[in-house]
């Protein structure tokens, strides 16, 4: 009697043909006014939903594109961010890469303030020697 995949309307029109309301003795349909303006309406109604959801749906996926894409750059950073951030040690400075240099620089700069350091022992170590020297006599 019913079958899901048919649409609204084939179903109505089904059922009122199997109730036999509308078929006359010889087999013929009958195509009262009131039915046909009835079934008429129906589909009009119909094609007039499917339109207008199909608007409906049309306008939605427009405002959500319009928010996706407003959104994307920054979403894109926000993400781009986050992975490299997920890659990096805590203490990391650069990324893998350019680490080398950064160690490189770090070595440089021991060794030089090293030696800074050691030309200022010997100096505060000679004024020290000096003002002993001078106290002392």
């Amino acid at each position: 009697l019913f079958d899901p995949g048919e649409n609204d309307l084939a179903s109505i029109i089904k059922i009122e043909l199997i109730n036999g309301t509308n078929i006359k003795e010889d087999g013929e349909v009958s195509m009262q006014f009131s039915h046909f303006v009835g079934l008429a309406f129906w589909a009009v109604y119909q094609a007039i939903l499917v339109i207008l959801l199909v608007n409906i749906f049309i306008a939605m996926m427009n405002t959500t594109y319009m928010n996706v894409s407003q959104c994307a750059d920054l979403e894109w950073k926000y993400s781009k961010s986050y992975y490299q951030v997920q890659f990096l040690t805590p203490r990391a400075v650069l990324p893998p890469p350019f680490r080398l240099i950064y160690y490189y620089a770090k070595l440089m700069y021991k060794t030089k303030s090293n030696e800074a350091i050691k030309a200022d022992r010997e100096t505060k170590n000679r004024e020290y020697i000096i003002l002993l020297h001078k106290l002392v006599t």
